[in-house]
Parts: C-alpha cells; structure tokens; sequence
C-alpha cells in the first residue's frame, strides 16, 4: 500500500470508461486504485470488463459497503469478484488506509457480499 489516497486524483485527471473498449478479450481483470469505488462510474468500467474479460474482480478496501454490495448485485452472474485489502489488525490496518473503522467495513462487506451469494470473494494481503 503506497499511500495514495493522500493524493488523490480529480475526476478530470481520471481516465473514461469508453478507452476500455480497445482492450483485447482477456482472460482476467483486475481492478483497483488508489481505491475504484471512489469512482462515480465504477459501474460502466465494471460493465465494459465483464464483456471482454472471462473473470472480473474488484479490489477495494471494502469501506463502501452498499456500494460494492449494489454493484456485486448487478454484475454477480458474470464472472464478478471482489476481493478485500486488509493490513493486519483493526487499529494497523486503519491507520494505514487512513480510515478510521476500515476494517470494520471491510469485513462487513465481505459478510454482505457471502449473504448476497456471491461466490468469487476474498481478501487479498497487501502487506510488504
């Protein structure tokens, strides 16, 4: 984890979804950041990479619960996963993404996204 989110971009520095589109038939998508669903067209990106990727999954640090439990409902029968970054413990891991409560969230998303069906999830380890 490098920090980013203490330099964060403007929409306007920000590719659009639309560039996707070039991109070959791939096997495997991942997408991930700084953190992806801080977008606002989280879901188009999404949308675009389950058409050309035969696996799509999303990294996230899972604080935006509702958002990544919507778009896990929308995208759940195409190849879609989320994994989870965790960084240790509540108090390690919070500091470092420079969230309080993090992994709180995290770990009810990961919950919400199990109660919801959705097969391909997970934490990835971030840690170096």
């Amino acid at each position: 984890m490098c920090n980013i989110w203490k330099y964060p971009t403007s929409s306007e520095e920000e590719f659009k979804p639309e560039i996707l589109n070039k991109l070959p038939q791939l096997n495997f998508a991942n997408i991930t950041g700084g953190e992806p669903m801080l977008r606002d067209d989280i879901d188009e990106i999404v949308d675009i990479l389950t058409k050309k990727a035969k696996r799509v999954v999303i990294s996230t640090n899972g604080y935006f619960t509702e958002k990544i439990v919507n778009l896990a409902r929308k995208f759940k029968n195409k190849n879609f996963g989320v994994r989870i970054s965790i960084e240790g413990l509540p108090a390690a891991n919070d500091e470092l993404r420079g969230l309080k409560d993090c992994f709180d969230h995290g770990l009810r998303t990961l919950l919400e996204l199990h109660r919801l069906g959705l097969k391909d999830i997970g934490f990835v380890d971030n840690c170096f």
